[in-house]
């Protein structure tokens, strides 16, 4: 599946089955139990990237992203209807987040989610350098 057919068929799903909508959408398996970090990890089936999250909002996105900092490591986040695979990972690559493409000032959020991702890199490598480093993920 490159992309859901209806606009709608998004809007169907609410709260926990958004973790489905996105884990069909990468086809990697399904949802697995989060490290007490507020969500459940999708698998991605991406080497570079394992594991993405789903948050409701861009605020609750912020919020996670304070989250990864405490936890020491930057996990992707996706907000709101998926568009292609290609375009969910090209913006996860780019930025660490994908937004839906209808949010407005879409462009300069996700600018600003790029900068709290070197942010949180910078935290990590910081954390690492004095032995200071929270190695409760799986990934780095």
């Amino acid at each position: 599946m490159s992309r859901f057919e209806s606009s709608n068929e998004f809007k169907d799903f609410i709260g926990r089955d958004i973790e489905e909508v996105y884990a069909k959408l990468f086809g990697a398996g399904k949802p697995v139990g989060g490290l007490r970090d507020g969500g459940k990890d999708i698998p991605t089936g991406l080497k570079d990237m394992p594991f993405v999250q789903t948050k409701g909002s861009i605020q609750e996105a912020y919020k996670f992203s304070e989250k990864s900092k405490e936890f020491g490591r930057f996990i992707p986040i996706c907000v709101g209807e998926p568009g292609t695979k290609e375009e969910v990972v090209e913006s996860l690559r780019s930025y660490g987040a994908w937004f839906e493409k209808d949010i407005p000032h879409r462009q300069e959020l996700l600018q600003e989610y790029r900068k709290r991702r070197a942010e949180i890199y910078d935290t990590s490598r910081n954390a690492a350098n004095t032995g200071k480093a929270n190695n409760r993920t799986r990934w780095n």
